[in-house]
């Protein structure tokens, strides 16, 4: 079931990615990434603005403004959703979806205490927390004679991986551009380099985190500590292997 939800709800936000439910979550995401990095590397969070268009900002500062510091929370934000996917498939494997529905419903109520400062921002916020709290409810088995048991799961998987598509198909458009708006313009220029150099860089970084959720999913990337170990590596060649001849004519 997890494996039903999490492929359709990547699909649903790849292809529909303009849907306000999706590309919403995708943009809190995104900015929360913003966010936590600045604060893991000592700076002050100090608003985060997301907007009807999906737009969003996040306000920070550091008292020393390294330039290091800047790009590793520039790349934060393009990568917050399908690395939340990536710990969210740990936790649903782990038999901990709940629990990490949980932890996110106060994280979400610390940050829009905190930082958020637009209506927009509150509502997306709140929107998450009620459905998180709704699946977590319907868990307890809230619905005589219903199985619900599977709830906190399914809106876990759909929604994270919903985001998780946005952001890949997104990842993916800006190629068709050179911008410095965006935080992939930020960081080429902040590197010097040319724009669809970092484009291509962040879509690798999409595939490799759903090449582990993948590996994560067939039980071959357990201890992913020893990812590089020929036993993996092997693992994962057999697994390839079988899936090309399955598909190929």
């Amino acid at each position: 079931m997890f494996v039903i939800s999490t492929v359709t709800g990547l699909t649903l936000g790849f292809v529909f990615a303009t849907s306000k439910f999706f590309a919403s979550l995708d943009t809190w995401l995104h900015e929360y990434g913003h966010a936590i990095a600045a604060a893991a590397l000592g700076g002050r969070p100090s608003k985060i603005r997301i907007d009807k268009d999906m737009s969003g900002v996040t306000h920070f500062s550091f008292k020393r403004n390294l330039k290091l510091r800047n790009l590793i929370v520039a790349a934060a934000g393009p990568i917050a959703s399908v690395f939340t996917l990536v710990v969210a498939t740990r936790m649903a494997l782990a038999g901990t979806s709940r629990t990490f529905l949980v932890l996110v419903s106060f994280l979400v109520i610390s940050v829009l205490v905190t930082t958020v400062r637009s209506a927009f921002g509150w509502f997306v916020g709140v929107t998450a927390i009620a459905l998180a709290s709704l699946a977590v409810t319907l868990d307890g088995g809230a619905i005589p004679g219903i199985d619900t048991s599977n709830s906190s799961l399914l809106m876990l998987s759909i929604c994270v991986s919903g985001a998780a598509g946005v952001a890949f198909r997104e990842s993916i458009r800006r190629i068709r551009w050179d911008s410095a708006d965006g935080d992939e313009g930020k960081i080429a220029s902040m590197l010097g380099l040319p724009e669809k150099l970092i484009d291509l860089f962040m879509i690798a970084i999409h595939i490799a985190c759903l090449a582990l959720i993948y590996l994560a999913i067939q039980g071959l990337a357990i201890d992913w500590s020893n990812l590089a170990s020929s036993l993996v590596f092997e693992s994962i060649l057999q697994t390839l292997g079988t899936w090309w001849r399955q598909i190929a004519p």
